[in-house]
């Protein structure tokens, strides 16, 4: 969304708060998730790693927009240019895209072990 249209103060608050929407939205859903996903005496350990994985992804993210802008910059100025910004928008949205792919995936492999009456079971679960 905000690498087609960026030019308007509007358009940058509309892509924003919809943005935060669905990262909040994901945020609160995904230790429910998880609960729901693992036997009861995985949930601590498995929202552990959720935290961890939120914190971590968190910081690459960060780690690779600030190259991005710092490397791409308006000659003869250490300013970003528009153009780092524009490619930061589309790596961002192809990882919300790959994101919501995987949990479309996710959900199919669910699904289906649930059709066939497969279930965790303590001896089953390797993490």
């Amino acid at each position: 969304m905000l690498a087609l249209a960026h030019a308007r103060l509007w358009q940058v608050v509309v892509a924003l708060v919809v943005i935060n929407v669905f990262v909040s939205a994901s945020y609160a859903a995904l230790p429910a998730l998880l609960v729901d996903a693992v036997p009861s005496e995985f949930t601590g350990f498995t929202n552990g790693i959720n935290a961890i994985a939120r914190t971590f992804g968190s910081s690459l993210a960060s780690a690779l927009v600030a190259t991005l802008l710092a490397s791409v910059t308006v000659a003869g100025t250490g300013l970003a240019s528009e153009q780092a910004f524009v490619i930061g928008f589309w790596v961002g949205g192809a990882a919300a895209g790959a994101a919501g792919l995987a949990i479309v995936g996710a959900e199919r492999s669910r699904r289906n072990r649930a059709d066939r009456g497969v279930r965790f079971g303590t001896a089953s679960v390797n993490l």
